[in-house]
């Protein structure tokens, strides 16, 4: 699980092409990309970017998002099963 937190953006802020925030943007998503699509295991983490376009990494804990939803109810939801 990963979560990429981009402070003090508007929606949609990947339209502003020249913002030091959709640069990384565009960056971080192509770094994504390339690690959901290989071999390698994916760390969780949590990951905040100032308005300037710096991104600083956390660990994730799960356990400080608590849902109410089993792993099973959302595969089954996906259809998975």
């Amino acid at each position: 699980m990963r979560l990429q937190v981009y402070k003090s953006m508007p929606h949609v802020f990947f339209l502003f092409e020249e913002h030091p925030c959709s640069k990384t943007g565009y960056s971080e998503l192509a770094k994504f990309i390339n690690a959901a699509t290989s071999d390698k295991c994916m760390e969780t983490q949590l990951q905040l970017v100032n308005a300037k376009g710096v991104v600083t990494e956390s660990p994730l804990r799960s356990e400080d998002y608590p849902v109410s939803y089993t792993k099973t109810e959302v595969l089954l939801s996906l259809n998975f099963f």
